[in-house]
């Protein structure tokens, strides 16, 4: 077996023993430099923002979730559609159009990265009357499974 160590968002339910599928997300953060007219009052903000690495799509998020270690098979895990190079700019620009909405900007902030996070969100398979669900443990619902 082809073994990997990952990150997964904690969640409320013990997973042991339970077949696992990892959803690759990236946690993107920023420091926002908000531009002022004088130059000595410059304010920096840590900005969070989560990548899902499959459909290419991004939120801002108020904190960088809970994680565990554990071990899981590398078929487990569900492949990345972009990189994590590619997932920088999708978040980048998710936290422009945030900064420029929360704090009526017209000159575009400086965004410097300060660091990449790779994290994966855990459903576990379940069989429930001859179907296939897929049960996302972090929300505790459950979601169709496409075989």
């Amino acid at each position: 077996m082809n073994n990997k160590s990952i990150s997964i968002i904690e969640s409320q339910y013990d997973l042991d023993g339970l077949k696992i599928i990892a959803y690759p997300h990236t946690v993107v953060i920023f420091e926002v430099v908000l531009p002022t007219f004088k130059q000595k009052h410059r304010r920096a903000i840590k900005a969070y923002a989560t990548v899902d690495m499959i459909k290419k799509t991004s939120i801002r998020a108020d904190k960088f979730p809970e994680t565990i270690r554990i071990e899981l098979d590398g078929k487990s895990i569900l492949p990345s559609s972009i990189t994590v190079d590619d997932a920088v700019e999708i978040a980048r620009s998710k936290i422009l159009d945030w900064a420029k909405r929360s704090f009526k900007l017209i000159v575009k902030p400086k965004v410097e990265l300060i660091e990449t996070l790779s994290i994966y969100h855990p459903f576990v398979l379940t069989k429930d009357k001859d179907k296939t669900k897929m049960i996302n443990v972090v929300r505790n619902i459950s979601e169709k499974w496409v075989d």
